[in-house]
């Protein structure tokens, strides 16, 4: 029985990541996100690093760091990764936002849900679209370290040692970073009927809620301020900064990301489908 369930939990996984990567929608999200990106090396990465590597403005830069919290990443042997770190950490979750946004929904428009849950069970099929989305921004995050490591070696091969141990840690902080966000948005899938309905609830989610509950802290109860962590970017400046500690940085993503799939699957498996 335990085997059945993880075969069809891997199966469920890989079709999420092939119709993601073959689709049209998926097609057009990998098109987007290879020119953003192009962009993005060129434009920010590269001219940003010029930046760190130039005397006159080094210590300039490294004060600015200091002011908005940010000197932890002064340390850093290779400028193009912390250019690239503010970068990814700020974009990253909002990509898992709209790559994971039709995890459930389109099935459910289409009907064809109620056939996938006569032959596994929900917390397999529930389970595989959440790997299968991780696998998919996993992949991208990736591809865009890849992108720029390339830089960095076309710029300075010596530091290309340094480059790609500093990368290793990247990827897995990020890989971190978007798990709530993956399964927050499956947990909107849930009541939500459309693709671009969970996008937009997402977005008043975190935008009203940080808002509300930041209001509440400060003329209720400072303690309320708790109640952000029931939202998927709750440690994002502490993430971005460095400044969170082993538990905040990785236990925290964990337990979001387990505390939305139990709603989730309680949830469904209310729900008449």
């Amino acid at each position: 029985m335990v085997s059945t369930s993880f075969h069809r939990v891997i199966a469920f996984a890989q079709f999420e990541f092939s119709r993601f990567l073959f689709s049209k929608r998926g097609l057009v999200a990998i098109i987007s996100y290879l020119a953003i990106w192009a962009l993005i090396l060129t434009n920010v990465v590269a001219k940003g690093a010029a930046f760190f590597k130039n005397p006159q403005f080094e210590r300039f830069i490294t004060q600015i760091l200091g002011e908005v919290g940010l000197e932890n990443l002064s340390s850093w042997p290779v400028p193009e990764l912390i250019v690239f770190w503010l970068v990814a950490v700020l974009t990253f979750p909002f990509f898992a936002m709209f790559s994971s946004a039709d995890q459930l929904c389109g099935d459910k428009a289409r009907g064809t849900i109620r056939f996938l849950l006569l032959r596994a069970k929900r917390e397999d099929l529930l389970l595989g679209r959440f790997l299968g989305q991780v696998l998919v921004v996993s992949s991208f995050i990736l591809l865009a370290l890849i992108a720029s490591n390339i830089l960095i070696v076309w710029n300075d091969s010596t530091q290309l040692a340094a480059a790609l141990n500093l990368s290793s840690s990247i990827f897995i902080d990020l890989v971190f970073v978007v798990l709530p966000m993956i399964a927050f948005m499956l947990l909107l899938n849930v009541y939500s009927t459309s693709s671009k309905q969970a996008i937009v609830h997402c977005l008043l989610l975190l935008t009203l809620g940080s808002i509300i509950i930041g209001l509440l802290a400060e003329y209720v109860w400072q303690g309320l301020e708790l109640l952000s962590y029931l939202l998927p970017n709750a440690n994002l400046f502490n993430t971005l900064s460095l400044s969170a500690s082993k538990a905040e940085q990785y236990l925290l993503p964990v337990a979001q990301t387990v505390a939305y799939g139990a709603l989730t699957f309680t949830l469904f498996k209310k729900q008449g489908v």
